[in-house]
């Protein structure tokens, strides 16, 4: 049975003291199933702020309640490289605190609609330069087909094509990218832009220069 009620201890007596018993030991049965983890572990673990010091990530559930789908996605081994990304589905000066998680949350509804099992990528940056947590550390990225595997995707939120990245965007990609490089050792060789790696502009051309004085060596 899948209720959540076969598998707790029984009330095998009328008693109060016993009735106190198994509905204590019923409460912290169920506790244990609500603080499971909610990923498959991962070399290294998946939590950014502990991963990535110095660095402010906004947690996930700043923006979205929403909870992966694990059975359409991949666990993530240790990333050895990174791919930067542009959303590139126009122009976005957006630097509000609300109009930001609109945003986000209009891609994820994006990537569920294309049957991914969460947003695509690790992290995003808006505008006014905010970091936000998107896919669980622990779960492979979408982000680029054939090479998602061991890949850390980072998307800024905008058209770089059309549009200059913000300051404050390009200065919260440089330390995120450097943090990353630090913590998984990726090398500066395999730091990417999108179009590296397929037939992309993404990150766009306005974007794409930039990336190599965001690397360590």
């Amino acid at each position: 049975m899948h209720d959540g009620v076969s598998n707790m201890p029984a009330v095998r007596t009328a008693g109060r003291r016993s009735f106190l018993k198994a509905a204590l030991a019923a409460a912290a049965w169920a506790g244990m199933r609500r603080l499971a983890p909610a990923c498959p572990p991962a070399p290294p673990p998946a939590g950014s702020a502990a991963l990535l010091p110095g660095v402010e990530v906004f947690p996930r559930h700043a923006w979205t309640w929403f909870d992966p789908r694990p059975a359409l996605m991949r666990p993530a081994g240790i990333y050895t490289r990174l791919t930067v990304h542009h959303a590139g589905n126009g122009v976005n000066t957006h630097t509000g605190w609300d109009e930001a998680i609109f945003d986000l949350n209009g891609i994820l509804e994006a990537h569920l609609q294309n049957r991914f099992g969460d947003i695509a990528y690790h992290f995003i940056i808006d505008y006014a330069g905010r970091i936000w947590a998107g896919r669980p550390l622990c779960y492979m990225g979408a982000h680029v087909s054939g090479f998602n595997e061991n890949n850390l995707g980072i998307m800024l939120l905008g058209n770089f094509e059309e549009q200059r990245p913000a300051p404050s965007q390009v200065q919260a990609l440089c330390a995120l990218i450097m943090a990353a490089q630090n913590t998984w050792r990726i090398p500066a060789a395999e730091v990417y832009g999108h179009r590296d790696l397929g037939r992309s502009l993404c990150p766009g051309a306005k974007l794409y220069p930039l990336l190599p004085y965001c690397k360590t060596s």
